[in-house]
């Protein structure tokens, strides 16, 4: 008998959740700025930046991104792969700066182009076109959703984090 009353619980539990997950709608969570970006290490194979990204969430739920991958373009030429190095929270129905830290992976081919990056920062280029085409998986409150996302513009760069 209490192992009948447990199963009608389970079931209508499940079914309210069910019931409320096909009521909440995702709306695209967008790129609208890159405002800095900041090199923090450059190694054989390797790149550590941060840069400070205005996210747009017209959701009403705050949303966890867990995962993350992006194709990193430079003047149209691939130069690596980099993710987000930590999760980050976006919060509900906002529009705000997020600083976040990425770590990217390229190959030889890949450093020349850094290479003459570099080379054009020092110079006095301190802007340079930057693309990036990627994902990233968010989850809120019960539900994981990858979401496909791409960014192209002029964007300020800086060879070291002045923090």
């Amino acid at each position: 008998m209490i192992l009948i009353k447990s199963v009608y619980k389970l079931l209508g539990l499940g079914l309210v959740i069910c019931f409320f997950s096909s009521c909440i709608n995702f709306q695209e969570v967008k790129i609208e700025d890159i405002k800095t970006i900041h090199i923090n290490e450059l190694g054989n194979s390797s790149l550590r930046f941060n840069s400070e990204i205005k996210i747009s969430n017209p959701n009403f739920f705050e949303i966890k991104v867990i995962d993350s991958n992006f194709d990193v373009f430079i003047k149209n030429t691939k130069v690596g792969q980099a993710k987000f190095e930590e999760e980050i929270t976006i919060p509900g129905n906002s529009s705000n700066y997020v600083d976040v830290s990425f770590k990217g992976s390229y190959n030889e081919a890949d450093m020349n182009t850094l290479s003459s990056l570099m080379g054009s920062v020092l110079f006095g280029n301190k802007e340079i076109d930057f693309k990036v085409d990627g994902f990233v998986e968010g989850k809120a409150l019960w539900i994981k959703r990858k979401i496909e996302l791409q960014h192209e513009g002029k964007v300020p760069l800086e060879l070291f984090n002045p923090k």
